[in-house]
């Protein structure tokens, strides 16, 4: 039997390590990237060269570049056959605290303890939680000045601010050659399916996608076997980072200015409805106005 492609391709931070650790199925060849852009890739190569990174961060940057290398030439050498894509959207902001978490993650915060988990040691260094929430407003502070920046240190620092708002454009559209904006989302599903001679994309949205994740994807690639990891599992392996998330998140107060960027967004829009959006502004501004 002929093997069916599945790349589980989009901008990060939106569970897609958890649907690709769950394919189990022989009759499928599954891979996962971020990445199929060639001039982003070989920035992002580019930023994990210099000296300046931690090796953790090298080590993942080096590998994201061999997986977009070995999709897009199967891609090129398999022109006729069809590659099933799934694809997440999710709250932008959501996504760039996740990044944050991430990313500072790889600068040290797994080797220190935040004050809030029980059992820590009493020689553990301690980052307050206040502090955290300094450093990612300060960052957040640069959301609209990412691309302008010609220092690719500079802007592979920030990128993540802009990503979410981007993916489809500069990933998706140039890269499989599907504009996903042309047709409007359905927001009573939560998932639309897109396809071309090329690629069959199924595109969840994270908020909603938990509820019937598995059956959308069984129906998605004709199978029947498809199911989700327990996600509480992921948890206990990283039990401070989920914890330390969890506390950050409380009651962080993202300022009105980024808030309204983000949620006027083009991204936004298309993939959100008034009352979503209106529950973003609810979730992390502090008067909860549109």
């Amino acid at each position: 039997m002929d093997r069916k492609y599945v790349i589980v391709y989009q901008m990060g931070r939106v569970g897609s390590s958890l649907i690709y650790n769950s394919f189990n199925n022989q009759e499928l060849k599954v891979f996962h990237t971020h990445y199929l852009n060639k001039k982003e890739i070989r920035e992002i190569k580019e930023y994990a060269s210099s000296k300046k990174l931690p090796l953790d961060f090298k080590r993942i940057m080096d590998h994201r570049y061999e997986a977009f290398l070995f999709v897009d030439n199967m891609i090129k050498e398999n022109s006729k056959k069809t590659y099933f894509v799934i694809t997440v959207v999710r709250d932008p902001i959501s996504v760039i605290i996740s990044y944050f978490f991430m990313y500072f993650s790889l600068e040290g915060i797994r080797k220190k303890s935040i004050k809030r988990v029980k059992g820590r040691r009493s020689n553990d260094k301690v980052i307050p939680i206040e502090d955290l929430k300094k450093k990612f407003l300060n960052t957040i502070k640069n959301y609209k000045s990412v691309f302008k920046n010609n220092n690719i240190l500079d802007r592979a620092k920030s990128y993540y601010l802009q990503f979410p708002l981007n993916f489809f454009d500069i990933e998706m559209k140039n890269s499989l050659g599907i504009d996903v904006y042309k047709i409007p989302f359905d927001n009573e599903k939560g998932y639309n399916i897109y396809k071309n001679e090329k690629v069959k994309i199924l595109l969840l949205k994270y908020e909603v996608m938990f509820d019937n994740i598995e059956e959308n994807i069984n129906n998605f690639l004709d199978i029947d076997n498809f199911r989700l990891k327990d996600v509480r599992s992921r948890r206990t392996k990283s039990k401070n980072r989920y914890y330390h998330y969890q506390e950050f998140i409380k009651d962080i107060v993202i300022p009105d200015e980024v808030l309204k960027y983000y949620y006027s967004s083009k991204y936004v829009k298309h993939f959100y409805s008034e009352e979503e959006i209106k529950s973003f502004y609810e979730k992390w501004g502090k008067r909860g106005l549109v």
